[in-house]
């Protein structure tokens, strides 16, 4: 709400002073607290708010400024909103283009356990995020030699993410490894992935026939993409085939009709062309902008 208003006034500094407020609230809060639950609930809106500060100082274009708050943003643990917290200061310090402070805010433990283990495999998100920006195709320099590629680094937050993460970010994971191929000037293979992916949301139990399994052998990690993601496709997912068919085809526009079919109609491959209608079958209903028609 506070960053609606400001876009509203069209004033950032009218909506960094909202979360300051609300930051003061929060910690008077905090104080009156008498149950270590709530103080932990308020210590952690206090993060989120001062992420959002951060963000507003960016979008202002105060880059600098950003760079000083952040500083003063420091999460310890391995806990689940500690892990929640280092990602969101992650993900500003790479809007802001700083790689090397954007993986210092995860500190690993030496001891293997399931809360290092996420804390691994968010640093390794925001390692293939920079990747995809920065290293997106193959080696082609000296630099590059020593630094994995964006669809390498994916490759690996996916067999970190295997018994860790949930379905729905496993298909985080999976579309951007797709992303990062388009980048690398695989298209085809980046299209083959996104239509298992949307396959397999639309068929959790049924989709890994044995040509399914043949296919996950010879792609490796992408073989299994999106299983278990349950009946419902992301947008985004929808959104980057398909771009991929805009890339690959000129029959662009009976590509996405059909994918609107097979999505609205459950995969059952029935009417819902248009993408405005109830689903049959298991679907749901879904707009012509989600096919980007």
């Amino acid at each position: 709400m506070v960053r609606l208003q400001a876009l509203g006034f069209g004033d950032a500094r009218r909506g960094i002073v909202g979360f300051y407020e609300l930051a003061r609230e929060a910690r008077v809060e905090c104080m009156r607290s008498t149950s270590p639950k709530e103080k932990l609930l308020w210590k952690e809106r206090l993060r989120e708010l001062g992420v959002h500060v951060a963000n507003a100082l960016v979008e202002m274009g105060d880059l600098q400024g950003a760079a000083r708050h952040l500083r003063t943003l420091k999460v310890e643990g391995h806990g689940e909103g500690e892990v929640r917290a280092q990602m969101r200061l992650a993900l500003v310090y790479l809007r802001l283009g700083d790689r090397d402070a954007a993986l210092q805010c995860f500190t690993p433990q030496p001891t293997a356990t399931e809360q290092d283990a996420s804390v691994e495999l968010a640093r390794q998100i925001v390692l293939a995020l920079s990747a995809t920006a920065a290293n997106p195709t193959s080696s082609s320099s000296a630099a590059a030699t020593t630094a994995p590629t964006a669809e390498e680094a994916w490759s690996t937050a996916l067999n970190l993410s295997a018994s860790t993460s949930s379905p729905e970010q496993q298909t985080f994971i999976h579309t951007n490894r797709a992303v990062a191929l388009v980048y690398a000037g695989r298209i085809n293979e980046a299209r083959a992935l996104l239509e298992r992916l949307i396959d397999d949301s639309l068929h959790p139990a049924s989709s890994f026939d044995e040509e399914g399994a043949e296919r996950g052998s010879e792609k490796g990690a992408g073989g299994r993409a999106g299983r278990g993601a349950g009946g419902g496709v992301e947008k985004a997912t929808l959104f980057n085939l398909c771009t991929i068919y805009e890339l690959s085809t000129e029959r662009a526009r009976d590509a996405k009709l059909a994918l609107a079919g097979r999505v609205v109609g459950g995969g059952g491959g029935g009417g819902g062309g248009e993408g405005d209608g109830e689903a049959n079958g298991g679907g749901t209903e879904r707009g012509l902008v989600d096919f980007k028609l």
